[in-house]
């Protein structure tokens, strides 16, 4: 995001004098245009979200589909014990998840790379079938972290999956 007033602009924030001139600008920056759309799109998201279910970093197949008819997502699976994101221009990063036990319940909990907990989700949802736990992320989120470490638990919090996930932006 090039513009930080942006942000400010969509959660009402800024003071009416100068959410008169960011929506002048708007007007003829076809960059912050963009920006501004694609950032409405996800308070939308967000907004609908929080009124139907609080927030959550895992989601069902279902909403991954919702998300996927309306946003741009980038889908990926680790690769020895890792997901590598390149992050371009898509709206939404999830990571896919494969368990080898097939728990009752599981318990999801992203950490910093050296362990330390960040957010804990008891009893999350989960593909019983397939065995795979749907982790998302969204873009800017994604971009602030270059590492995280997210581990799925069973009911005594043994590591069931454990996945370490580094994004980087794509420059051109």
């Amino acid at each position: 995001m090039k513009d930080d007033r942006l942000l400010a602009y969509l959660a009402g924030t800024l003071d009416p004098a100068a959410a008169e001139a960011f929506e002048e600008e708007l007007f003829t920056d076809e960059a912050l245009a963009h920006d501004a759309a694609r950032f409405t799109a996800i308070f939308d998201l967000l907004r609908e979200r929080a009124r139907s279910t609080p927030l959550s970093p895992v989601i069902t197949k279902d909403e991954l589909t919702a998300l996927e008819e309306r946003y741009r997502v980038r889908k990926h699976r680790p690769v020895d014990g890792a997901i590598h994101s390149r992050i371009a221009d898509e709206d939404f990063v999830v990571g896919i998840l494969t368990l080898d036990e097939l728990p009752n319940r599981i318990h999801l909990v992203i950490c910093t790379p050296d362990g330390v907990p960040y957010f804990r989700v008891n009893d999350a949802p989960f593909d019983r079938e397939a065995r795979e736990v749907v982790v998302l992320c969204e873009r800017e989120v994604a971009l602030s972290r270059s590492a995280l470490l997210v581990r799925v638990l069973d009911d005594h919090d043994g590591v069931l999956a454990s996945v370490a996930i580094t994004n980087e932006p794509v420059t051109s």
